[in-house]
């Protein structure tokens, strides 16, 4: 590194740490630090600092040296503190923007889907990899080497007792009394659970260029509307908060907590236990560096989601691939760990996400207006079949479905293909994802609409509801056409399941 770019270092450093330290006093001292092991941070380039293993190799010839290593910031560990900053300085800045590359960040449904919308749903038959998928995706933006030791990362598996929201976000518990750190009266201790630590982890100043990811395995297992209520009301509103407690007062006149703990001075907090230096508030924002993903498995033991419920997520089907399970067994492999990502890119992943969803500047670039015009036809026309078949999709629907295709956009490996008409394929996706899923309903009701959308989907043109009454559906062959020779074929494939399942069974649903 040469003496320039060690001073424009030290100044980024200077101009970073007041928004992501939370004392003037820790800001001076970090910056303190860093002037002391300027010699040896020169003898990396920004790359080797920004690196997963940059810090190590600092701290490493800090420890060979005789003068450095015997210093109280080395024995503290505030050299390693700032070196973190520097770190987290580095992959929020130019390193982030070079790190946002298709190949870094790959294109699958699962990404997408969480880049547009951070609540997904993975649907299908037990074993296909549901939880493993989200593991993985979690598992590479994870905040240490160690997955265990991860904070932003947890995976919590759904009780069929879940009939209130306590075991997600928590109680105050009067039984129990704690002390908070830095404060000299006692108050009620909160029960926390491993969500709402995530929630509050992720909400604490530093944190937010961090995604962190709640993992909600067989979520169905209880009456999701029961304990994630707050949830789904709080991730849908602007300024969305989840309503924890109304312990003590916002503005408590006895309130001595510490500015450096991260709580606002003077709002009211309950411990989570003895010396707890962050406390529960009473009111918690919904963090917008937080991605949900729940897994669903369907039989007697299980619910069924509400609209509201599915209107809130992407909903993913798994399905069993013959030749996979050919593969698999001709040549059984163990589960592999999954490798940590490279410095900068997690944070180029939240970075996507809050510019697909308008939270970050700058946001997303429009579609290109050829595949604007072709996006919005196609949108208003699977709207019209849906209304007259007495269903439909509105504002939120549409809102995300166009995030979905501008985050396929940015990650296209090849734009002009992707204008040029693979941006159908991405489309498909999202009728399969975010319109089909509210799909269910008796022969007599939903047969018709289900025939409609198959034969929109193979050919992208709408078939007129006055050519043909309603009860001709009834034995209107529809049949899986050539996926080559279809306009939205995972869609039309999954609609020719169901209208063999509704006229079989007389009842579908999407999530079957």
């Amino acid at each position: 590194m040469t003496t320039q770019q060690l001073s424009n270092l030290v100044g980024r450093l200077t101009n970073f740490l007041p928004g992501h330290v939370e004392a003037e006093t820790t800001v001076h001292k970090y910056l303190g630090a860093f002037r002391q092991i300027e010699s040896v941070v020169e003898k990396f380039s920004l790359e080797q600092l920004a690196g997963p293993d940059g810090r190590a190799a600092v701290l490493a010839m800090i420890d060979a040296d005789q003068v450095l290593s015997q210093k109280p910031y080395h024995r503290d560990q505030t050299y390693s503190a700032v070196l973190g900053k520097v770190q987290l300085m580095l992959s929020n800045t130019g390193s982030v923007q070079k790190e946002v590359e298709a190949n870094l960040i790959p294109k699958t449904c699962l990404n997408a889907s969480l880049l547009a919308k951070p609540f997904t749903i993975l649907t299908g038959n037990s074993g296909t990899g549901k939880t493993r998928s989200a593991e993985d995706l979690a598992a590479m933006f994870r905040d240490a080497d160690d997955l265990e030791l991860a904070k932003n990362v947890v995976l919590v598996a759904v009780g069929a007792d879940w009939t209130d929201s306590r075991n997600v976000v928590g109680y105050v518990n009067h039984l129990r009394e704690a002390k908070m750190a830095g404060a000299a009266d006692s108050r009620p201790v909160y029960q926390s659970t491993p969500v709402l630590d995530l929630l509050l982890e992720a909400s604490k100043p530093g944190r937010e260029a961090v995604p962190h990811f709640l993992i909600l395995d067989e979520m169905n297992l209880s009456h999701v509307e029961r304990y994630f209520a707050d949830f789904l009301s709080a991730m849908e509103a602007r300024d969305g908060a989840i309503r924890l407690h109304s312990e003590g007062w916002a503005k408590a006149e006895t309130a001595d907590l510490r500015p450096e703990s991260g709580t606002p001075e003077g709002e009211f907090r309950l411990p989570r236990f003895e010396g707890d230096t962050l406390g529960v508030p009473q009111l918690l924002p919904y963090p917008a560096n937080l991605f949900v993903i729940g897994t669903v498995n369907v039989d007697e033991t299980t619910y069924m989601f509400s609209p509201k419920v599915l209107d809130r997520a992407h909903v993913i089907e798994f399905e069993v691939d013959r030749g996979e399970v050919g593969k698999f067994l001709d040549d059984p492999k163990p589960l592999q760990p999954v490798p940590r990502a490279a410095a900068g890119q997690a944070e180029a992943f939240l970075e996507l996400s809050l510019r697909a969803r308008g939270l970050q500047e700058p946001p997303l670039p429009e579609l290109p207006p050829a595949v604007k015009t072709a996006v919005n036809k196609h949108l208003l026309e699977v709207l019209e079949i849906l209304q007259n078949g007495r269903f439909e999709f509105a504002f939120r629907t549409a809102k995300e479905v166009v995030a979905y295709l501008k985050v396929s956009c940015e990650l296209a490996a090849d734009k002009a293909a992707w204008e040029a008409g693979k941006w159908k394929s991405d489309l498909d996706d999202e009728i399969l994802q975010k319109i089909l899923p509210k799909l269910s309903g008796s022969k007599r009701r939903i047969e018709a609409l289900l025939v409609r959308l198959a034969r929109y989907c193979e050919t992208g043109v709408v078939h007129k509801i006055e050519e043909s009454t309603p009860a001709a559906y009834q034995s209107s062959p529809v049949k899986r056409a050539d996926a080559a020779k279809c306009k939205f074929a995972r869609s039309h494939g999954k609609l020719c399941d169901m209208i063999d399942a509704v006229r079989r069974d007389q009842f579908v649903s999407f999530i079957h």
